[in-house]
């Protein structure tokens, strides 16, 4: 059985979307969306009815930019947030964003052709927070990998 990486990523704003100090950030969104997309190893992305990440309730804060996406292994995703176009956002973070109290991101495996949702996401960020990195839950620093194959045990 195959295995995705999922990941989900928060981020919580200095300002509120329309605000100048933000409108650089909301202006990149689109490029860095086809960049994801356009990427080898992306699976999917969390998109729904929403037009960006601000769109999307979660945990019931209007200030939250929220992204889960998946990717076929933990290369691809990390080829994507540190040798893209998107590297450049991240080292500009510190202009848009306040820091997070707690774990802002969280990745984890779903069996392939599986697709995550917000209450699970929220789950395994929550399981990340109250119990450190697990094979259910971890961050970048402390990486697992997939399950081994049923067939293969």
């Amino acid at each position: 059985m195959l295995y995705h990486l999922a990941q989900l990523n928060l981020a919580r704003l200095k300002a509120p979307k329309g605000d100048p100090l933000t409108e650089e950030f909301f202006t990149a969104i689109p490029a860095i969306n086809i960049l994801a997309e356009a990427q080898p190893g992306f699976v999917w992305r969390l998109v729904g009815e929403v037009r960006d990440h601000t769109d999307i309730p979660f945990f019931l804060d209007p200030h939250l930019v929220v992204n889960i996406s998946l990717w076929k292994d933990l290369e691809s995703f990390r080829h994507f947030v540190y040798k893209s176009g998107h590297v450049q956002y991240i080292k500009r973070k510190k202009e848009w964003f306040l820091p997070f109290d707690g774990p802002f991101a969280v990745l984890w495996w779903v069996r392939a052709g599986e697709v995550p949702t917000l209450a699970q996401a929220k789950e395994r960020l929550n399981l990340l927070k109250e119990h450190g990195p697990t094979e259910q839950a971890f961050d970048l620093h402390n990486l697992f990998q997939p399950p081994v194959a049923e067939e293969a045990k």
